[in-house]
């Protein structure tokens, strides 16, 4: 007696129905997606300019600390939208527009010159507070409504603020 073999042939892949309610779910969620990305997306480039700005200014006091040299930041805000900043020893020149074009500083009108002494001290000329000798680099944006401020006093303390307008 001779057995018999019933082969089936296992079908493996999608059919087209499954595909198209699959596309359809992702473009459904990328419609309600790239809005929200959109409005969000400004604000992350701001905070994260106002960060790299303040870890720069650290990272030029720990240079003239380590270096027991003086360390020169140099704020131009002098060409818009071209705003940069300079750190002489490590050689950084960063410019905001990286960032994204909606960045700028205040105040527009003038440059800062930020040296930070071996002591981890600071003098500050150029743009400075109303009331007292620290620097103030404000960080504005033309999407959002909220900015972030660096503040630079005399004695080196270096402090992030987050301003609502």
């Amino acid at each position: 007696m001779q057995k018999k073999s019933c082969v089936i042939k296992s079908r493996s892949g999608f059919t087209l129905i499954e595909m198209v309610f699959t596309i359809a779910i992702f473009g459904i969620l990328a419609t309600i997606a790239i809005p929200v990305f959109s409005r969000w997306l400004p604000g992350y480039h701001m905070k994260v300019a106002a960060r790299d700005v303040f870890s720069d200014l650290k990272l030029a006091k720990l240079e003239a600390i380590k270096r027991n040299q003086n360390c020169t930041v140099t704020i131009d805000s002098t060409h818009p939208p071209a705003y940069k900043y300079t750190i002489d020893l490590s050689g950084k020149d960063v410019s905001l527009s990286d960032y994204g074009s909606e960045i700028s500083l205040v105040p527009a009108t003038t440059s800062t010159t930020i040296i930070f002494y071996p002591s981890g001290m600071a003098t500050v000329t150029g743009y400075k507070a109303p009331t007292t000798n620290n620097a103030c680099i404000t960080l504005i944006s033309s999407k959002i409504t909220s900015s972030y401020q660096v503040t630079v006093s005399g004695v080196g303390t270096i402090k992030l603020n987050r301003i609502s307008m």
